[in-house]
C-alpha cells in the first residue's frame, strides 16, 4: 500500500497537506501552511457521508476563469461540487479518492454542503488536480484559495473578548427519571452554529463541551443515556447534520448511532444533572 501511494505522489508530484483525521503521506511543503492547517482542519467522519471539515477550517474564495491566485501564503481546495443535501460516499467518490490520493471532504455553511479535494500548499497542485477529477465527474471544477494573515497580538486578544458567554439559556430541557437533560445556548456568543429544525444548535470542541457543562454544575451525557433519552423524545424533531459530545471523547447522534470524532471537532452539546 506504501509504495502504491508513493507511485501515485510521484505521478501528480502533489503537495497535499495532512489532515489529522486521514493517514495520508505528507511531502515536504511550507510549513506555515501545514501548522495552520493542522490546527485548524480536522474532521468528523461518518460511514455512508463524505467527512465532514470542521468549521475552524477555511475553504477560501473561489480562483474562476482568469482569476490569478494570491501570491501570499496560501492553500487551495478543488471543488467538486455543492448540494443542499450531504454528499453520500459513492463509487466516483472512491475513484477520485484512489486516483488523487487526496483528503475527499464536505464542508457545510449552514446552507450549503460543498465537495472538496485537498488541501494543497501549491497552486499547481490543485490545478492539475480539478482537471483530472473534472475528467473523472464528467463536471466542471474550480479552485479555492484561503491566503493566510497573521494576526497581531490586539487582534487576538479583540477576537477572544467578542466571545460573550455570560447569558446562558437552558433550552429542550427533558426529565427522565431523576436527570434532567438540556441544551446550553449563548444567546449573544459568535460560537460558531448550525440551523435546524427551527433552531440554532452550536457547536463545540470536546474540551469545551465537557468544561461548560461542568460549569453549569452538569456533566456530558453517556451512551446509556441516549438510549434512555430516545424513548421519551421525537428524534425527528432534533439535529441530524451532526452528532452530540458524549463523555470519554464519544459521539453518537439521538437516534443512538455511535461516530468517530476528533477532540477538535465541533459538534453538538447536550448536558445533564
Amino acid at each position: 500500500m506504501y509504495s502504491l501511494l508513493i507511485s501515485h505522489y510521484k505521478r501528480f508530484a502533489l503537495t497535499v497537506l495532512p489532515i489529522y483525521s486521514f493517514p495520508l503521506l505528507a511531502l515536504e511543503h511550507d510549513s506555515t501552511v501545514t501548522e495552520y492547517v493542522q490546527e485548524r482542519c480536522d474532521t468528523t467522519r461518518y460511514s455512508s457521508f463524505l467527512p465532514l471539515l470542521s468549521p475552524d477550517c477555511p475553504i477560501g474564495k473561489g480562483l474562476y476563469e482568469n482569476d490569478e491566485p494570491d501570491e501570499k501564503p496560501a492553500f487551495y481546495w478543488v471543488q467538486c461540487g455543492a448540494s443542499s443535501k450531504p454528499f453520500h460516499v459513492d463509487d466516483t467518490h472512491r475513484k477520485v479518492a484512489i486516483a488523487t490520493q487526496s483528503n475527499l471532504v464536505q464542508s457545510f455553511d449552514g446552507e450549503y454542503y460543498r465537495c472538496l479535494s485537498g488541501p494543497y500548499s501549491q497552486y499547481i497542485d490543485a490545478k492539475v488536480v480539478g482537471r483530472y477529477i473534472s475528467s473523472l465527474i464528467k463536471k466542471e471544477t474550480f479552485l479555492r484559495q484561503h491566503v493566510l494573515i497573521s494576526a497581531n497580538h490586539s487582534q487576538v486578544t479583540s477576537v477572544l473578548k467578542s466571545y460573550n458567554e455570560s447569558k446562558v439559556v437552558l433550552e429542550n430541557q427533558q426529565q427522565v427519571g431523576e436527570q434532567v437533560f438540556f441544551i446550553p445556548t449563548y444567546p449573544e456568543s459568535q460560537r460558531t452554529s448550525n440551523w435546524e429544525v427551527n433552531q440554532r444548535w452550536q457547536r463545540f470542541s470536546y474540551e469545551v463541551a465537557k468544561q461548560t457543562c461542568q460549569s453549569l454544575n452538569a456533566s456530558l451525557v453517556t451512551k446509556p443515556d441516549i438510549e434512555a433519552l430516545k424513548r421519551h423524545i421525537d428524534v425527528a424533531a432534533w439535529p441530524t447534520a451532526l452528532p452530540f459530545w458524549l463523555d470519554e471523547e464519544q459521539a453518537a447522534f439521538l437516534s443512538g448511532k455511535s461516530v468517530s470524532a476528533t477532540p477538535k471537532s465541533k459538534l453538538y452539546l447536550m448536558c445533564k444533572r
